[in-house]
């Protein structure tokens, strides 16, 4: 669940990961981590009771394209190239 934070190479202890678990647990913030392909690799406590989505659900399965509105994506989109244009 954590490659994604912390890199295929790198070794990590259990204690080192019960504290990153706790760090991301703990916050009320919605935290959601992906790997380069979009696939989501961390989805915490805050990320499940926002979206009403548990993390096994999410981990390993979803994109962050799934929690959004194609409409609105598109909107935003349009939205964005106009600002970046006029500016």
């Amino acid at each position: 669940c954590f490659a994604g934070i912390i890199g295929p190479n790198y070794q990590i202890d259990l204690t080192e990961l019960l504290l990153q678990r706790a760090v991301l647990d703990g916050t009320a913030y919605s935290m959601i981590g992906t790997a380069v392909d979009g696939t989501i690799q961390v989805f915490n406590a805050g990320a499940e009771k926002m979206l009403g989505y548990e993390s096994e659900e999410m981990v390993d399965r979803q994109t962050p394209a799934m929690l959004h509105v194609a409409a609105e994506v598109r909107h935003e989109h349009r939205v964005h190239r106009y600002q970046t244009r006029a500016s």
